[in-house]
């Protein structure tokens, strides 16, 4: 999975931070902004300070960020992020908009959201973007944040059961079966470019 950070969480002690670094699974940790401003909105000036704030406090904890999710998904200041070592960004827009792809823009990939799974799906929905995806060879960018799977204890197992677990299964089974693979956002710019991680 790629995780994407505030800048802010490495200021403090933070549990999921912890755990992140500690797993025995290598995970994509990247980069949310430090504030989560909305880059747009932000000079070139301002939106380059953001940027030195995430690296200056990631390079501490031994992270080098190469996937950046921009807050609200506003995209701007793309050559800023090719200047912090980037490799790529989620995009704007959705499947039901424009489709599932990833694109190079400039020295970027822009690794496009296909779906946003806060919304209220069922499996079944899922399991068939996922046949879509397998069939036509496309890739699948499910998101999330952490609190759309629920605000209590009851409700967060409830959606990891009925909804994440379930997709996770099936697109398990599509793996074994050879015909799909889980991927990073780095992972996945770095097989379409074909280098290394």
């Amino acid at each position: 999975m790629t995780f994407a950070l505030r800048g802010q969480m490495t200021a403090v002690n933070s549990p999921i931070l912890e755990t992140l670094l500690k797993s025995p699974i290598k995970h994509d940790i990247g980069s949310h902004g430090y504030y989560h401003e909305i880059f747009p909105k932000l000079s070139r000036i301002e939106a380059d300070e953001e940027l030195a704030m995430v690296s200056a406090g990631m390079r501490r904890l031994g992270i080098t960020p190469r996937s950046f999710v921009f807050p609200k998904n506003r995209v701007a200041h793309l050559s800023l992020l090719e200047k912090y070592g980037y490799k790529c960004y989620r995009g704007e827009g959705g499947i039901m908009r424009d489709g599932m792809y990833i694109r190079k823009q400039g020295q970027l990939y822009d690794v496009h959201p296909s779906f946003y799974l806060g919304q209220s799906v069922t499996p079944a929905y899922l399991n068939r973007i996922v046949d879509i995806s397998v069939r036509n060879r496309l890739p699948f960018h499910i998101w999330f944040h952490p609190w759309n799977f629920g605000d209590t204890e009851e409700s967060i197992e409830r959606s990891i059961s009925e909804v994440f677990l379930p997709l996770f299964k099936y697109a398990k089974h599509k793996e074994e079966l050879g015909l799909l693979a889980f991927e990073t956002m780095l992972s996945a710019a770095c097989k379409v470019d074909r280098t290394v991680i």
